[in-house]
């Protein structure tokens, strides 16, 4: 027959295994989205705190490209490689988007079904206003969306010579 010193040992086991189970996870490492990226200078006109965010993955050669594009005028993309623009660049292609109606598109247009699309994602803050859109693109974006990527597609691609 067991006596209660005979559980102590096996219980207290469980005990200390299950509480370990309970312990704090650490917190999430910080991202490298637009969000978490820091400020630029303070006293700064609208434009020049203005911050593009483009990501393209997917087609056949399953791709995944991104760039940040600020309103100074540096860009990096998803290799870290670092450009410098005038700045004139950067506000003519905000006011491309502008001109497109990006605030005025919907958060997705993700509603077909493509095996070999492009999925863009666009964050847009304009020093006033921050969007975010998700597209897939299978060749029925309208209006609005395809003048939003094809203005990023020719600004990022106008990068490399």
């Amino acid at each position: 027959m067991f006596t209660c010193s005979a559980w102590r040992g096996p219980v207290a086991l469980c005990l200390l295994v299950w509480l370990a189970g309970c312990a704090v996870a650490p917190p999430p490492r910080p991202s490298r989205t637009p969000a978490a990226m820091p400020p630029v200078a303070t006293g700064a006109s609208a434009e020049s705190k203005a911050e593009i965010a483009f990501q393209i993955s997917g087609g056949i050669g399953g791709v995944t490209q991104s760039w940040i594009i600020r309103g100074d005028g540096s860009v990096v993309d998803h290799n870290g490689k670092a450009y410098a623009l005038p700045p004139a660049q950067v506000a003519q292609l905000l006011g491309e988007l502008m001109a497109a109606g990006f605030f005025d598109l919907n958060e997705t247009y993700e509603d077909i079904a493509c095996a070999d699309c492009f999925a863009y994602s666009i964050s847009v803050n304009d020093g006033q206003r921050l969007k975010r859109v998700k597209m897939l693109d299978g060749g029925q974006l309208p209006e609005q969306a395809r003048r939003v990527v094809v203005a990023l597609r020719e600004f990022v691609s106008a990068l490399e010579p």
